[in-house]
């Protein structure tokens, strides 16, 4: 495995450790009765804020460079959607069972990554990655019940964050990762604001916290995730994902009282293994 290959994996397991918490502290703010577009606005507007607080204060005044602004609009609308398709779902879905189904979306970068990016997926990433799916399948047990609306908003979610994530490692090759968090971040704040006036409330001091840790987290994380695609190939990352499941489940358990059981802490085993065996194989084989 190559430094840059490294780096990588680093930085998508870096996004993993670090997004869950933006999910959970959304659930937490939903559950405290505001509502998931205004809980999406507020995440947007905190992003934008921390975003060009850092711009200003390592460049200073002036314009940003943005390349294929077309498509960085495509991209920041595959973000917005994703964000608030999940956020709905959170209000009556559990934050792991959530995250859990929120990851078939390595199956659908693995399967467009050679239309979008020319990047072909080994059998050995195949397998390792319908190995993690299979874990992911032992904390969601889709079968076990009936489908509720908080699953099929998450499965739309896993959707639009494929894409977002394929034009990401399209973009970041191109871009300054910084400019692109700006934009994305004006993205979401230009056209959340439209349904504002409908769901605004006036957060009182702990809420207000909470968005601004949001602000904080999520610029930290999809900087983290937009360098990890400057780095290495969509399918190899793609599996470190999975460790997005396990900080959810601590979360889950920790704020949320939500105790994973036995099944779920298999699922969780066999979802970190999957991902340490693509990191075996990246180093033994250059990842062929």
């Amino acid at each position: 495995m190559n430094t840059s290959t490294g780096r990588g994996i680093a930085l998508m397991i870096g996004f993993a450790l670090v997004v869950p918490m933006v999910d959970a502290i959304g659930k937490y703010l939903i559950g405290d009765g505001l509502s998931p577009l205004y809980v999406v606005w507020g995440r947007f507007c905190a992003n934008i804020i921390v975003v060009m607080a850092i711009i200003y204060m390592n460049r200073g005044p002036g314009p940003l460079s943005l390349d294929n602004k077309r498509l960085q609009f495509v991209r920041a609308l595959f973000i917005l959607g994703s964000t608030i398709l999940f956020f709905n779902a959170l209000k009556t879905t559990p934050l792991a069972d959530a995250i859990a189904i929120l990851f078939t979306y390595p199956f659908i970068i693995t399967a467009l990554s050679p239309l979008v990016l020319g990047e072909r997926a080994g059998l050995h990433r195949w397998a390792a990655l319908i190995v993690g799916f299979g874990g992911a399948m032992l904390i969601i047990r889709p079968f076990a019940g009936e489908i509720e609306t908080g699953h099929i908003l998450s499965l739309s979610a896993a959707f639009c964050f494929s894409m977002y994530s394929l034009l990401t490692r399209r973009l970041s090759v191109q871009g300054d990762p910084m400019a692109i968090l700006a934009f994305q971040g004006l993205v979401g704040v230009v056209l959340m604001s439209t349904v504002l006036p409908f769901v605004w409330v006036v957060p009182n001091l702990f809420q207000f916290a909470l968005f601004a840790a949001i602000g904080v987290l999520s610029t930290v994380g999809h900087f983290m995730l937009i360098s990890a695609y400057a780095h290495a190939p969509a399918p190899v990352l793609a599996p470190f994902g999975y460790f997005e499941i396990v900080t959810a489940a601590l979360l889950g358990l920790i704020v949320f009282g939500e105790l994973p059981d036995g099944l779920a802490w298999a699922g969780i085993a066999i979802i970190i293994t999957s991902g340490m065996y693509i990191s075996y194989r990246e180093q033994r084989k250059g990842g062929k």
